[in-house]
C-alpha cells in the first residue's frame, strides 16, 4: 500500500469516528445519565464495559486518545451496593471525562475523618457516609474540591 493510500485510510478512519458517542454497557447507562445531569458535562467518546481486572483494581480509566475507555471488574461490581457502584462510576468518569487525578485529602463528616473526594485513590462507596452525603460528594467533584457537611 502506497503512502497516499495509507494517509487516505487514516483520514477515513479518523473522520468516521467524528461525532461517535462512546459505547456504554447498559448496566452503566443510569450512572452516566446521572453524572451528566449532576456534573453538567456530556459523557462522549468514552467506552464503558465490564472486564476482569487484577485485584486490587476494581475500575480503570484509559485516557489520552481520541476515545477513552473505562473497564469495571464484573465480580467486584456484583458485590457492591448501589452507593458503591455510583461512587466507582463517578470516580472513573472523573478521570476519563473531567481529567481529574486522585485526591486523598480527608474531610470531617459526623465528627469522623473520612475520604474527602470521590477521586480518593481507594474505593469507599459502600460506606454509610457516602450514601448519606453523596449529593455533597457530587457537588465537590463538580468543583474539584472536597466534601463538606
Amino acid at each position: 500500500m502506497g503512502t497516499k493510500a495509507i494517509l487516505a485510510l487514516a483520514l477515513v478512519l479518523t473522520l468516521s469516528a467524528c461525532g461517535r458517542k462512546g459505547q456504554v454497557d447498559p448496566a452503566f447507562n443510569a450512572y452516566v445519565r446521572d453524572f451528566e445531569a449532576k456534573i453538567g458535562v456530556g459523557v462522549n467518546n468514552v467506552d464503558i464495559s465490564f472486564r476482569k481486572l487484577n485485584a486490587p483494581t476494581i475500575g480503570v480509566c484509559y485516557s489520552g486518545g481520541q476515545f477513552n475507555q473505562i473497564n469495571i471488574d464484573p465480580d467486584f461490581w456484583a458485590t457492591m451496593n448501589e452507593s458503591g457502584r455510583e461512587q466507582l462510576m463517578y470516580h472513573e468518569l472523573g478521570h476519563c471525562v473531567l481529567g481529574l487525578g486522585h485526591n486523598n485529602e480527608l474531610s470531617t463528616l459526623d465528627n469522623m475523618n473520612v475520604e474527602g473526594s470521590i477521586m480518593n485513590s481507594y474505593w469507599f462507596g459502600n460506606a454509610g457516609y457516602y450514601a448519606k452525603y453523596k449529593e455533597n460528594y457530587k457537588k465537590a467533584l463538580k468543583h474539584n474540591t472536597v466534601v463538606e457537611e
